[in-house]
């Protein structure tokens, strides 16, 4: 399979992801089940480990703004599932493990909106109007 066929499925898989992560959302929303707000916690943290790993083996190896992106993104995606882990261990009677959970929780927030953040500036910002990524 050729790279561009592989980045083009990729994309559509995280298109897909993005699509059941927003449905699950809802679900979750309008039936109050746990279970699928779980779900839809844990695809989030695997689209910002996704994006983040297509990012990084799309930047140049040099400090750049994609590098970031996909590092903020890998780190958010991390985190994602340190919450999920350390949130099921507050449950099971592990009280001093919340306020831990919570903390990554913000992380993983804060990881993909800078992520994100920055692969827009990448896309729209900094491209350099031949289609391509400013730089390289």
């Amino acid at each position: 399979m050729s790279a561009r066929a592989m980045s083009q499925r990729v994309y559509r898989l995280l298109f897909v992801g993005v699509a059941v992560y927003f449905g699950l959302f809802v679900l979750a929303q309008v039936t109050r089940n746990s279970l699928v707000y779980l779900a839809g916690e844990a695809v989030f943290g695997l689209i910002a480990l996704g994006l983040g790993t297509v990012l990084f083996r799309q930047a140049d190896r040099r400090t750049s703004v994609m590098l970031a992106a996909a590092v903020a993104l890998l780190l958010g995606g991390a985190s994602q599932f340190a919450y999920l882990t350390l949130s099921a261990a507050s449950a099971s009677g592990a009280a001093d493990l919340f306020e831990l959970a919570a903390l990554c929780s913000q992380l993983a927030s804060v990881g993909v909106f800078v992520g994100v953040g920055l692969y827009i500036y990448v896309v729209w910002v900094a491209n350099d109007g031949s289609g391509g990524v400013a730089g390289r």
